[in-house]
């Protein structure tokens, strides 16, 4: 995608993640202190909520004192953690002087609007939009997401569709428009599309992978209204009842999430061309088997074993009694959720399996594998005085109960359960197990079971869906997927978990450079100063030969091979890698510094879950069963997607491949369906912890938009030039710094910007002329350059204050001058008509006086 003679300089920060306070990937330019004043508006970053808006009150050496502008309390800042309020210095029209920030909120539908692009302000545009029902907020290519924890959002309702269907005027940001977005796309171009959705559980996910398939399905039945045939319509019924199926088998409640998708797929909706739905397939991915045999408190089994125990009709024949009384689903404590009725969802279940084609046949042989798994759990073991066991007396039933609904011996599921059975040199060795043994084996063949179930439905519901004659046709792929996780612990889910977040985030990165690289070109701006951080030195720390999932994979082959040895493996041989890290005292843990962090993970049972295959002999046992389709679950035991099955055959008379190389294949896969595809993305965010409609914590938000990678491309904008200003506000902006010889009147805004950059230049304003250039339609300009230009701005401000302030003193004084010189003639005139007066008054006195005593003398 580097066309022509530009360049760009692929920048590996190494050491942007070490520091455990600040994220790798975030914007940590340092505000210049000598341009900030008191009474400047700024955002600075509080510990405990992330960005908040105040106001300078004080400038010191290193650090400023910011008043709250919410509770007015006082907070002292360092440099890094403030950012100019750049809505009152630059990109401001005449009369938004009256637009309040909730209105520009309202308007400001795509981030990459904003004239300064900073975590700070997207962050704060963000959040307004949320309190206004404004859950979509486009940036770029990327549609953030919301979850409002409510459906009573009239812009959002159903009947809307239509408008964006017919593509009418004044539309805000939706799931929807995306999906026409890629429809239209597909239509015109003939090319692949893929929606790409992530986020962390409870962020919306599975509601936006509905919202976009029910969406399609609009546009479909739109065409059917304008001429089409309905076969369409009922591959679109089909395709709605595969979320019900997938969601009970593959979703369940956890601490984050009332309905918590645990495994990944990637939906491929194939279209004919005349735009109608052909076909779909699903793949799917890494499913949490764990969660079959072992919940946390307050979290739930899989949605299906509550289904299948609160609305199955014939209890007897499965020997089902209480949830209360299955240990694979009362290790949490949570038997139902508010506001869900499992019977009623069971029927909603039996419907989809209905719809899909699932026979009734096939159907009680799932529910029969779903009742052997409940009662497994429940078989316990007696240790015996030889340190090994048996199966307890009391579970003899139970076990019994298991025996009929696999189709298998009692005696021979008791023994492999037991036993293990090797051999060496042609003899054959049969060892009894520790207690401890035979009940990791119990749950590994629960485990083994419900994934093989969980891949022969998606394979099912591939059956029904895929069309043989839209092989050649375009596709749009939807694909929701987990998102980067970092908890107390990691183990080996999270490692993989993250590592397809990270080859995600790599593919995102080199499309982001592709966009950028259009916008500079359209805008003719050079960009061979630009750099950009990539994140290719982890991908190969991960995946590459020698690396960590490589090495997992070569120490799972040695019989010896413990936890400790690949640790100690991975020490010697990463030790010294730029991304990697491991701990100053001994423990089982190493780190990995990803894109949104550092992730320390626990290599506790890293080997165990690598493994991740079935013994011989629980193999042998089970391809025996009478029941033809438990028999053929066999065949997809150490097979971790449905698509893969047609590989069972040979993976029959090979060793098993390891989860982790079966896992990397797979996502080697889906990235090369998605290089191939034009991209789209909806980063899901999760409001707050206590899924509570209408709260915004934004520490939480501001975490998750760095680990959905929406940060990084913040900082791979402002790497190279965040302030994009139009060229009628930049020049109105700093009028102030216009030179006499540069004339507004008759000129464009063009040449009247041009003429001003170059005159920056020429003055040495900036460190460096790259630091600001003048495209077509735009000014583009660094922080560096941003903050120089403000600072002489308000330097030029202070200057002709000063000026003014000169001429009105001199003024002031010469009135007061002459204000004086008038009082003090006003004053002689009064004292000359006072003592006039006087006089006068005297002299009348004295006539009278004489007057009347001459009366008086003549008497």
């Amino acid at each position: 995608f580097f066309s022509g003679n530009t360049k760009m300089v692929l920048k590996d920060v190494t050491n942007a993640g070490r520091d455990p306070k600040r994220v790798k990937g975030s914007p940590q330019e340092v505000v210049d202190i000598a341009s900030l004043r008191a009474g400047n508006e700024v955002f600075y970053e509080h510990s405990e909520m992330s960005w908040l808006e105040g106001v300078v009150q004080r400038v010191e050496a290193k650090v400023v004192l910011v008043r709250d502008i919410r509770t007015n309390e006082l907070h002292s800042v360092t440099a890094d953690r403030i950012h100019h309020h750049c809505q009152h210095a630059v990109g401001r029209k005449e009369d938004s002087a009256v637009d309040s920030p909730q209105s520009s909120a309202r308007n400001c539908h795509d981030l990459l609007s904003l004239s300064d692009l900073h975590q700070s302000t997207l962050l704060h545009t963000v959040k307004l939009r949320f309190s206004q029902d404004l859950v979509y907020t486009e940036m770029g290519n990327i549609v953030l997401a919301v979850n409002p924890f409510k459906f009573t959002i009239p812009q959002y309702e159903d009947g809307n569709m239509s408008k964006y269907a017919n593509e009418m005027d004044g539309l805000v940001p939706h799931s929807w428009q995306v999906a026409h977005k890629a429809f239209k796309s597909m239509r015109q171009s003939g090319n692949n599309q893929a929606i790409l959705i992530s986020g962390e559980s409870g962020a919306g996910k599975t509601e936006s992978t509905k919202t976009i398939i029910k969406y399609l399905g609009e546009l479909t039945k739109h065409l059917t209204s304008l001429g089409a045939n309905g076969k369409a319509a009922q591959l679109h019924e089909k395709l709605n009842e595969v979320n019900p199926l997938l969601e009970a088998f593959g979703n369940a409640k956890t601490l984050r999430n009332n309905n918590s998708s645990r495994f990944g797929k990637f939906i491929k909706i194939q279209f004919s061309g005349d735009g109608f739905i052909e076909g779909a397939s699903i793949t799917n991915y890494l499913l949490e088997k764990s969660r079959v045999v072992w919940q946390s408190q307050g979290e739930r089994s899989y949605h299906v074993f509550y289904h299948f125990l609160a609305g199955c009709k014939d209890k007897e024949k499965y020997e089902l009694k209480n949830a209360s009384e299955y240990q694979c689903v009362n290790q949490g404590g949570c038997l139902s959720i508010d506001g869900v009725d499992d019977a009623a969802n069971y029927q909603q279940l039996v419907r989809a399996m209905e719809v899909l084609g699932i026979t009734d046949m096939e159907r009680d042989n799932i529910f029969c594998v779903l009742a052997a798994i409940l009662h497994l759990q429940n078989v316990q073991f007696q240790k015996l005085c030889d340190d090994t066991c048996t199966v307890a007396a009391a579970s003899q039933g139970t076990l019994a109960t298991v025996a009929r609904l696999l189709a298998i011996a009692p005696e021979s599921l008791a023994k492999v359960l037991t036993t293990i059975t090797t051999v060496v040199r042609g003899e054959t060795i049969v060892k009894n197990l520790k207690a401890e043994k035979a009940i990791v084996t119990r749950d590994t063949l629960s485990k083994a079971l419900y994934n093989s179930l969980f891949n022969w439905l998606v394979k099912k519901v591939n059956d029904v869906l895929v069309s043989e004659t839209a092989s050649d046709t375009a596709f749009i792929g939807i694909l929701d997927i987990f998102g980067f996780e970092d908890f107390d612990v990691n183990s080996f889910e999270q490692l993989c978990i993250n590592y397809t977040n990270e080859s995600l985030q790599h593919h995102y990165n080199e499309h982001v450079f592709a966009q950028e690289l259009k916008e500079y070109e359209k805008e003719q701006v050079d960009v061979t100063s630009v750099e950009y951080q990539d994140n290719q030195p982890c991908i190969d720390l991960l995946e590459k030969a020698g690396g960590i999932l490589s090495l997992l994979d070569e120490e799972c082959n040695f019989p010896r091979a413990t936890d400790s040895t690949f640790t100690q493996k991975l020490y010697n041989q990463h030790g010294d890698h730029q991304y990697f890290s491991r701990p100053r005292i001994a423990q089982p843990t190493f780190g990995v510094y990803h894109y949104a962090g550092a992730v320390e993970y626990t290599t506790t049972d890293f080997l165990d879950k690598n493994k991740d295959a079935l013994s011989d002999n629980l193999v042998a046992m089970l391809d025996l069963s009478s029941n033809a389709f438990i028999a053929a679950l066999v065949r997809g035991f150490n097979l971790v997607s449905a698509p893969d099955a047609g590989k069972a055959a040979r993976a029959a008379t090979t060793k098993p491949p390891t989860l982790g190389s079966q896992f990397k294949t797979q996502l080697q896969k889906l990235k090369a369906v998605i290089h191939s595809t034009q991209p789209h993305w909806i980063r899901c965010i999760k409001p707050n912890m206590e899924q509570a409609a209408g709260k915004f914590d934004a520490k939480h938000v501001m975490a998750q938009l760095n680990s959905s990678g929406v940060l990084q491309t913040i900082q791979m904008i402002r790497n190279g030039y965040p302030f994009r200003v139009p060229h009628g506000d930049f020049w109105r902006s700093f009028r102030l710094l216009l030179p006499r010889h540069i004339m507004t009147a008759g000129s464009t805004d063009a040449q009247i910007c041009a003429q001003l950059v170059q005159h920056f230049r020429d003055t040495n304003i900036f460190e460096q002329h790259s630091h600001i250039q003048c495209g077509a339609t735009k000014v583009f300009m660094k922080q560096k350059a941003f903050e120089a230009l403000t600072r002489l701005k308000r330097e030029t401000e202070a200057e002709s204050l000063n000026t003014i302030q000169c001429y009105a003193r001199r003024l002031l004084s010469f009135v007061e001058l002459k204000r004086r010189i008038g009082m003090s003639i006003a004053a002689v005139r009064i004292q000359r008509r006072y003592r006039q007066w006087r006089s006068q008054r005297r002299l009348a006195a004295v006539i009278a006086m004489q007057r009347c005593w001459r009366a008086r003398t003549l008497r």
